[in-house]
């Protein structure tokens, strides 16, 4: 669990990222990236938006994929935690 914890110095939004060379499966405030039989999941419970897509391409030509959750807006402190998740089968 990464778990995010501060104060703003003004009201905003938090935003977090992650990249793949897999592309990303999005249901609801979860993302879904497999590879044969592993799985990772990120669970963002906290984000207003969570999308993703192909960002560009690698040193290689391989596409690398971006995901984003974005905050609904933060006036003042804030604690966030985001689940990441590894399984296999």
């Amino acid at each position: 669990m990464v778990n995010d914890e501060g104060k703003l110095r003004a009201p905003g939004q938090l935003a977090f990222h992650l990249q793949s060379p897999l592309p990303f499966e999005i249901d609801g405030n979860t993302a879904t990236v497999r590879s044969g039989t592993i799985r990772l999941t990120v669970e963002v419970p906290w984000a207003k938006t969570l999308s993703s897509h192909q960002e560009f391409m690698d040193l290689h030509g391989a596409p690398v994929y971006h995901l984003a959750a974005v905050s609904y807006d933060i006036q003042d402190a804030f604690s966030l935690n985001t689940t990441i998740r590894v399984s296999h089968g």
